[in-house]
């Protein structure tokens, strides 16, 4: 968590890479994804992990072992789109923000036309959109956050 916390936020037009994903295959939903060119399966050291992740403008952010995947607050953190590869969306705090702002969620069926998603979308937009909630994730925020929303339960 926090060789990401203080990263400095390249701009859009700064970054070279377009889209990028490094991990493991994970089960058999993950396997379509290292088709890609911007794939690797595997891991790299952390440091440099997050040093690719923010001079990358789309973070391929697939689901991990179950629904939710720390790649979407990594991306957010790092300035990157975080595009999220699930059947299943679960982004938190839905109520109270709008994912779409900042994130393009796609099925697993669509990883085919991702070309022609993002091309529909503004991501120097969307970083700053994204740079406006990361603080949500922050584990001093998300204690809160847990903390209010258990006390309100009646």
């Amino acid at each position: 968590l926090s060789s990401y916390w203080n990263v400095k936020v390249k701009p859009i037009k700064e970054r070279t890479t377009k889209s990028f994903f490094i991990g493991n295959i994970g089960g058999e939903k993950r396997k379509p994804l290292y088709k890609r060119k911007d794939c690797i399966e595997g891991s790299i050291d952390t440091q440099l992990y997050f040093d690719k992740l923010s001079d990358t403008i789309f973070s391929l952010s697939p689901e991990g072992s179950d629904w939710g995947t720390n790649r979407l607050y990594e991306s957010i953190h790092c300035g990157a789109i975080p595009v999220y590869i699930s059947d299943v969306h679960w982004c938190p705090f839905s109520e109270i923000i709008d994912w779409s702002k900042f994130c393009i969620c796609i099925k697993w069926d669509q990883l085919d036309q991702l070309e022609d998603i993002i091309k529909n979308v503004d991501p120097d937009k969307m970083q700053i959109e994204g740079q406006k909630i990361k603080h949500m994730f922050s584990p001093e925020y998300t204690y809160s956050y847990i903390t209010n929303y258990l006390s309100n339960i009646q």
